[in-house]
């Protein structure tokens, strides 16, 4: 009767100790969810924010203003004809 007592209780206190180890496993793997979903924003802003700068900086405008600006260059005419 006493090792039933016994074995009975190592039972139990080894499934206290397994449910614990796992509760602690489950906690420290939702902080590391949390953790990369919060990443995963501060990214996807990022990336809205980088696309925002392509857009503007591919512009035509701006493109024409450099050329004029700081290499000299001009619009070219649509009366030119080649000669071939």
């Amino acid at each position: 009767m006493l090792r039933r007592v016994a074995f009975l209780v190592c039972l139990v206190l080894s499934l206290v100790f397994v449910n614990i180890a796992l509760s602690a496993l489950y906690y420290t793997r939702s902080q590391a969810l949390v953790q990369l979903k919060s990443e995963e924003a501060k990214c996807l802003d990022e990336n809205e924010t980088l696309k925002i700068d392509v857009e503007r900086l591919r512009s035509p405008e701006r493109i024409t203003s450099i050329a004029e600006k700081k290499l000299g260059m001009q619009t070219a005419r649509s009366n030119i004809y080649v000669r071939e």
